[in-house]
């Protein structure tokens, strides 16, 4: 990671020029003015990462503020903005043994779901007595809700500290006072802490009700993995995602005449525990037996779904009754999928016009193995006649075309895409079935003796072309999405 040091010069250089100061309170007074800085920089990047959580940014690069060779802080820059600044230690450049007060802000979830700042474990308010939220936007034609609507930080409110110096020579009168609105200053107590016991900061000033427990206040750490930046809030968790950089090729797909999709670079897979989503890292992977471990608290991944629980991945009950409504786990933001909204579940119809109906179907199809995993290859609409492929169309036998990692990166590479076996789930059950099964996004026809219709699926087996099928609504079975073309 670049390392990115960063030196105070501005306010030291100018507080030196005061020679009448008594040293101790220059240098204090030099501490306040750098945390003063500091605090601002976290509010205003806490807005915006609260900002990129809710419109599905990723971040493209976090390194380490450095001062005097010690870590400070984040430097995290978004595939929309940044970089944005935040400080874990607040004054590292000075003595800490100086004393003077500090504002203590922070943020809180309130019950109307918005989070709102804090200020010194109270609500921060404005002139009006009212709470001020994180995102808090200066007109309704703000920058706020549409992903194509470009971001601009001027559209947005952000509370600010300062320091007001009530014209002294020695500091010994600065106080702390805030704007909630870029217009009103309020107020709060003196920065010096003469008596070193806290005693002149006066938290009740112009706040309401003590919050319990204590609000968040910032960045306590970030853990960057695979595919995800983890920032941890004292006691929250939010997640910010990264690019995925797959070797898939994006290319198109007939689906119904007139109409071609992508598909996405891998199966859908589900973290309950920190309700992540994501796409599995390479076509062949399937985790088939995981998925015994379904449940709300489960810290793991699964990837075998009830009918239609993209709102409730985790549901496990055998009765058929508790599906009865499609929502489509494209609806989620997804890791590597940039947009809300952005991909969604075939329908019956689109998977079979896939297999059977658009041009050339037999010799853009066959049975595969990839890495050691049975599964069915899809190549899209342009390869039908490409020469030199090594890949059996049309092939009834997985054992026919098999493909090492680095062969599989070649096919990859002309956008072929892989479903891999998936096995099925019953309940908390997973059957190592060696066949492929897909759901659709339509429900299916009534067997006599189910009692309610079932679901529509993609279905193959190792020796088993993919074909249309219809079983219970129950049963947990791979998702693997599409996007129309051109989105």
């Amino acid at each position: 990671m670049k390392r990115i040091p960063i030196v105070f010069f501005a306010v030291a250089s100018i507080l030196s020029a005061c020679h009448d100061w008594p040293e101790e309170n220059r240098n204090r007074t030099a501490k306040a003015e750098q945390i003063c800085t500091e605090i601002n920089h976290n509010m205003f990047s806490f807005q915006v990462f609260l900002i990129a959580f809710e419109q599905s940014w990723v971040i493209d690069e976090v390194s380490p503020i450095v001062v005097n060779d010690k870590d400070v802080g984040y430097s995290v820059t978004f595939d929309r903005f940044g970089p944005v600044y935040f400080y874990r230690e607040l004054g590292s450049n000075h003595d800490p043994n100086l004393k003077i007060n500090i504002p203590d802000i922070g943020f809180r979830l309130s019950n109307d779901g918005l989070y709102y700042w804090t200020l010194d474990d109270k609500w921060m308010i404005d002139d009006d007595n009212e709470k001020v939220p994180v995102i808090n936007e200066k007109n309704e034609g703000g920058g706020g809700d549409g992903d194509d609507v470009d971001f601009n930080p001027e559209d947005y409110i952000v509370p600010k500290l300062d320091i007001d110096d009530n014209d002294d020579n020695d500091g010994n009168n600065d106080i702390w006072e805030y704007t909630p609105d870029d217009e009103t200053w309020i107020p709060l107590y003196p920065v010096l802490d003469n008596d070193n016991d806290d005693n002149g900061k006066d938290k009740d000033k112009g706040r309401v009700e003590n919050l319990t427990p204590e609000p968040d206040s910032f960045i306590d750490s970030i853990v960057i993995d695979d595919d995800s930046v983890i920032v941890t809030f004292d006691d929250s968790i939010i997640y910010v995602y990264k690019y995925k950089v797959y070797d898939l090729v994006y290319k198109k797909f007939s689906v119904a005449s007139g109409k071609q999709v992508y598909f996405s670079p891998g199966n859908l897979q589900y973290n309950a525990k920190n309700n992540v989503w994501r796409f599995a890292e390479h076509q062949w992977e399937s985790l088939i037996s995981q998925n015994d471990n379904i449940s709300s608290t489960y810290d793991g991944w699964i990837d075998l779904f009830g009918w239609g629980t993209g709102n409730n991945p985790t549901l496990a009950e055998e009765e058929d009754n508790y599906y009865n409504t499609f929502s489509d786990w494209g609806n989620n933001y997804i890791s590597g999928g940039a947009k809300v909204s952005k991909w969604r579940t075939p329908t019956r119809e689109e998977w079979d016009y896939l297999c059977e109906s658009r041009p050339n179907a037999e010799k853009l199809r066959g049975l595969a193995n990839v890495n050691g995993v049975n599964g069915y290859v899809f190549l899209p609409d342009d390869c039908a006649n490409v020469v030199g492929l090594k890949f059996i169309r049309n092939s009834n036998e997985s054992s026919s075309n098999r493909f090492t990692i680095e062969e599989w990166k070649e096919m990859e590479h002309i956008g072929a895409i892989f479903l891999p076996i998936t096995g099925s789930r019953y309940g908390t059950h997973t059957s190592v079935t060696g066949r492929g099964s897909y759901w659709s996004a339509n429900k299916g026809s009534e067997f006599w003796d189910w009692g309610s219709e079932g679901g529509f699926y993609l279905h193959f087996g190792s020796s088993d072309q993919a074909h249309i099928d219809n079983t219970r609504r129950r049963d947990g079975l791979g998702v693997r999405l599409i996007q129309n073309a051109g989105l």
